[in-house]
């Protein structure tokens, strides 16, 4: 097997079960030495989509997402989603922001009849990511990334006047009329509980429990 193959498949493994890989594992399963495939970490971990933690390669799922190739028609339909939200539910998040500029400025190189009204929707969008407060945003990261592995979270979240605490694992991130709400499985019970973004208080993923 060449090399370019041999790190594809390290890469293939890795990204179809992000669990944390030893090299002796990924040696075994590629048929090669330790040392050869501690050459081929080292190599993945340059381009920063892959780190290592305690002896275990993982993907970091916040850098690395494959190309979307998205048509001028997509674009505009994500922008005008963004759009429905932001004047119908009132809600925006930093990073539905941030996704609308990339978007945006795409747009406006393909057709510069629009970039009036995109520059418009950016002021505005920028004005409401401002309300955002930065333990909120991290939080929110927290839990995206928590989905995006698999991971399970313990949370700390207002009901009523008190503090409550679960551990469980995320189904689903919703938008609904009062903002984004979290529907989290959890031991003992059949029935997932919803908590809604502005209950949280405290947000850790398993790799933060003590």
């Amino acid at each position: 097997m060449s090399k370019k193959d041999r790190q594809k498949n390290i890469k293939d493994l890795i990204i179809a079960d992000n669990r944390g890989w030893r090299k002796a594992e990924l040696a075994r399963l590629a048929k090669v030495h330790r040392s050869t495939v501690g050459r081929d970490i080292e190599e993945l971990i340059k381009n920063k989509s892959f780190y290592l933690e305690k002896g275990k390669i993982y993907l970091d799922s916040e850098r690395y997402l494959s190309p979307l190739n998205l048509d001028s028609h997509e674009m505009i339909a994500l922008q005008q989603s963004a759009v429905f939200l932001l004047e119908n539910e009132g809600f925006v998040s930093p990073h539905l922001a941030s996704a609308v500029e990339k978007i945006s400025s795409k747009m406006a190189l393909l057709s510069p009849e629009i970039k009036q009204s995109l520059e418009a929707f950016h002021r505005e969008i920028n004005e409401k990511k401002k309300l955002v407060s930065p333990k909120n945003r991290k939080m929110h990261e927290k839990i995206n990334k928590a989905w995006m592995n698999g991971e399970l979270l313990d949370i700390h979240y207002l009901y009523g006047e008190e503090i409550h605490r679960i551990k469980g694992s995320i189904n689903s991130l919703e938008t609904r009329d009062r903002g984004i709400c979290l529907q989290l499985n959890y031991s003992g019970e059949d029935e997932d509980i919803e908590i809604w973004m502005d209950q949280l208080v405290k947000v850790k993923r398993h790799r933060d429990f003590s």
